[in-house]
């Protein structure tokens, strides 16, 4: 029997086989990088767990077939650029879809039907697929999966019914931490309910590249506004990624509301996303996910939202618009049409009982806050709700964000972005006493 034993261990050993893997179970992660003129031309080396398993190139695609099983921190980098890292909790028999985007050096997690849509459609590669797979004589060495961090996912992750190819896959959430916003939020037991919220978070363009952090900038702002601001969750609509029928449907939803309550009513309008100008005539525009930065028929003029919004009386509407409308990007980029050339828009006739806080003035870019993963305008708004539970006045609100947006965009940025506030002729004299609450 000893001798037996002897044997097998010699056999295992000259052969090079690993027990602890198996070649018939795997996953699959498909890395991508999206065509873009204005995307990085070096290729990026990926790793996992700190070993690199290959590169991709841009517009390129790396398939990479992993058997282990375990917890994974996933980053991507080139000359001058690191990504942000993701979290992946690895299993068997599952598949998952990466993007690796070269022009604002991020890497997001998409869910499998996104995924796939994004990574099967040939015209946003000119490259082949790349094919690699771990060496399992050599592992990628993993961290077992634990029980308690599979509960922490399943409780901050939005619930992705699983494809017959990926039974097992557990989503993760792109942003891998929280920043101080997104947690102790205060909690108020007022009772707002005649305040009615829309909330667009557009992050992903079909035609565009992603706006950093919009959709954790719509997420965290619902937050405040159920927790903090006391506004029962039914008076508060969220379209996520909002394609141009979306967008109408919501517009028409507070139009509808207002009417309905007969000048009893508080609007608040969000948007986080791509602003974007009619270079004809400077008109400033919103674009849905579906639109195209060329055709302005395809977007939301700005004066006719705030037209819409004012078809009927209110006790107040207030608009806050995460966005840019000179043809830039959140990473100071240009959209896919603009020219070399900033378009400076034209302001916007403000009506009624209206308040818009912008992010930045028509010329300059709205940046992202990298470090706190939102938008910086929405972030030092968050900051303000959250240290002052929501009890500010509109001209304190104004004036904390941009001495914080104009001081952290020299600082981290080195490029000026001063948050602005329009108001109607009718309540210049009254709208700083104002408040969301």
């Amino acid at each position: 029997m000893r001798a037996l034993v002897l044997v097998l261990f010699s056999f295992l050993f000259s052969t090079n086989i690993n027990l602890s893997y198996s070649q018939e179970s795997y996953s699959t992660i498909y890395f991508y990088r999206i065509k873009s003129n204005a995307d990085r031309k070096r290729p990026f080396d990926i790793f996992i767990n700190d070993k690199k398993i290959g590169e991709i190139s841009a517009e390129g695609r790396l398939q990479y077939k992993i058997f282990s099983e375990g917890e994974a921190e996933i980053y991507a980098k080139t000359f001058g650029c690191e990504t942000t890292r993701i979290h992946l909790v690895i299993q068997k028999n599952s598949e998952y879809y990466v993007k690796v985007d070269g022009i604002t050096c991020f890497l997001k997690e998409f869910d499998i039907h996104k995924g796939k849509y994004d990574y099967n459609n040939p015209s946003n590669f000119r490259k082949s697929v790349v094919q690699r797979q771990e060496d399992i004589s050599n592992p990628i060495p993993l961290k077992p999966i634990q029980t308690n961090r599979l509960a922490d996912f399943s409780q901050t992750s939005e619930v992705i019914s699983p494809s017959p190819q990926a039974v097992n896959k557990i989503s993760t959430p792109t942003v891998v931490f929280k920043s101080d916003v997104d947690e102790n939020i205060p909690v108020t037991k007022q009772v707002n309910d005649k305040t009615f919220v829309v909330i667009i978070a557009n992050e992903n363009y079909q035609k565009e590249v992603p706006v950093q952090f919009a959709i954790n900038d719509g997420k965290v702002f619902k937050e405040y506004c159920e927790k903090t601001l006391g506004i029962p969750p039914q008076n508060i609509h969220f379209a996520q990624d909002a394609t141009f029928g979306n967008m109408r449907s919501e517009i028409k939803w507070l139009t509808d509301v207002a009417q309905a309550y007969s000048g009893k009513a508080k609007i608040i309008f969000y948007y986080a996303g791509h602003g974007m100008p009619n270079e004809k005539d400077r008109t400033a525009f919103l674009l849905p996910v579906d639109g195209f930065s060329s055709d302005y028929e395809t977007a939301i003029n700005l004066d006719d939202l705030y037209n819409r919004l004012n078809e009927h009386p209110t006790q107040s509407i207030t608009v806050f618009l995460d966005a840019c409308f000179s043809g830039s990007i959140r990473d100071d980029g240009m959209l896919a049409s603009a020219r070399a050339v900033r378009v400076k828009p034209k302001e916007n006739v403000i009506k009624g009982n209206t308040v818009v806080f912008s992010a930045a003035t028509g010329e300059e870019t709205a940046y992202p806050y990298i470090e706190k993963q939102h938008g910086l305008f929405t972030y030092f708004l968050l900051k303000k709700l959250q240290e002052t539970e929501g009890n500010v006045d509109f001209q304190t609100l104004s004036d904390y964000i941009i001495e914080n947006v104009k001081r952290q965009a020299i600082v981290v940025n080195q490029k000026p972005q001063t948050p602005q506030v329009n108001t109607s002729i009718e309540i210049q004299d009254a709208w700083h006493t104002l408040k969301l609450k």
